[in-house]
């Protein structure tokens, strides 16, 4: 099934969550030697897989310069009862690993005896970038502008070819979990099309500090699942290279109103936790610096600033000013550079506002 629509439930009262970690003849999924016990495949095939179980896989992508298949971790965790295809992939950007805890965490806690439908999660998608400790691809390409890849491309097209075909083209929706990028430091946020009924309805089941109005960026996965007809958004989870635990929970809390939505957990009476405050920016976007010099950044994330109110200021080494950065409206900080060495052309501070209406055509130049 691919609900188009998926509107969330009404609260009725707060979603009591039972820790239960699923008790079946498969492997617990994030168990010590779950890599060794993982099967290698060629294709996911959900339908062949039995249910009640949680499957460790080692999906074959493209082979390297020696011969070899490369693969890529692939968990399943596959209900006893009919239901929708949940994917959750993490890492499309080899240093951004937030999203990495969040799915062992949903894993540990799903009880597949009684979950309806599929949950496909993908720690790392991007294994070479993760093995270089860097955000790109082997040839440091940025997979998320390449969706949904060529076959017969460059290796990075080629590879993202394969990782829609093979992953992303499985699900009735997907969730794209990021965090910031190197030096800069992000909110918990959804990046979010407002004007697709289906993919507002998914954004506005996380539980997120601030939701971004934004189109998708041509190449990114976001932009390749929706076009496909799968709801899509982005969730950005904090700092890169670097575990932020209370977001992660925080962010995991959205997955488990998705999986309660769609009725693949609970009973009928089950309800959304919908956090409280949350700020839905009507446009975002990043000043950046012209000039070059030692950049200090004043605002936290997640805090509001005011028109006309200095937000970062750019000296040169020896002390002197050399510009200031002002707010040109009332706006929330959604990330901001956490890095004072600013060349010209560096991100400064991205904010939020919430004036205006949803535009099309809304990108601050992410995914």
């Amino acid at each position: 099934m691919r609900p188009m629509t998926c509107r969330p439930l009404a609260i009725l009262g707060a979603l009591t969550l039972v820790s239960t970690v699923a008790a079946t003849a498969c492997h617990d999924a994030t168990s010590p030697d779950g890599a060794d016990n993982a099967r290698v495949v060629g294709s996911l095939n959900l339908d062949e897989l039995p249910g009640g179980c949680v499957h460790r896989l080692k999906l074959e992508t493209v082979t390297n310069a020696a011969g070899d298949n490369n693969h890529i971790p692939v968990i399943v965790a596959k209900g006893t009862q009919d239901g929708p295809v949940l994917a959750l992939i993490a890492a499309v950007h080899g240093n951004e690993l937030n999203g990495v805890p969040l799915i062992f965490r949903v894993l540990q806690t799903l009880n597949v005896e009684t979950l309806r439908g599929t949950v496909v999660t993908v720690p790392v998608a991007n294994m070479e970038g993760y093995n270089r400790h860097q955000r790109g691809f082997l040839d440091g390409r940025d997979l998320n502008r390449l969706f949904p890849g060529k076959t017969g491309g460059d290796s990075s097209k080629s590879y993202a070819r394969v990782v829609f075909e093979k992953i992303v083209s499985k699900a009735d929706v997907a969730i794209d979990l990021h965090t910031a990028s190197v030096g800069n430091a992000n909110s918990l946020y959804v990046r979010v099309d407002m004007t697709n009924d289906a993919c507002r309805s998914l954004a506005e089941l996380q539980t997120a500090q601030i939701i971004v109005h934004s189109t998708p960026a041509t190449g990114s996965l976001r932009a390749a699942a929706t076009a496909k007809g799968i709801p899509t958004v982005v969730v950005e989870i904090g700092d890169p290279s670097r575990i932020n635990s209370q977001m992660v929970g925080e962010a995991v809390d959205g997955i488990w109103n998705v999986l309660t939505a769609f009725r693949m957990i609970g009973d009928k009476a089950a309800v959304v936790r919908h956090r409280k405050g949350v700020t839905v920016c009507k446009r975002s976007f990043w000043i950046f610096s012209d000039k070059g010099g030692f950049l200090t950044v004043r605002p936290q994330v997640n805090t509001w600033v005011s028109k006309g109110e200095v937000v970062a200021e750019l000296r040169d080494l020896y002390g002197s000013l050399v510009k200031t950065f002002i707010a040109d409206d009332d706006a929330i900080v959604v990330g901001r550079s956490m890095d004072p060495v600013c060349a010209a052309g560096c991100r400064v501070i991205h904010l939020g506002t919430t004036r205006g209406e949803f535009l099309q055509g809304a990108n601050d130049g992410h995914a």
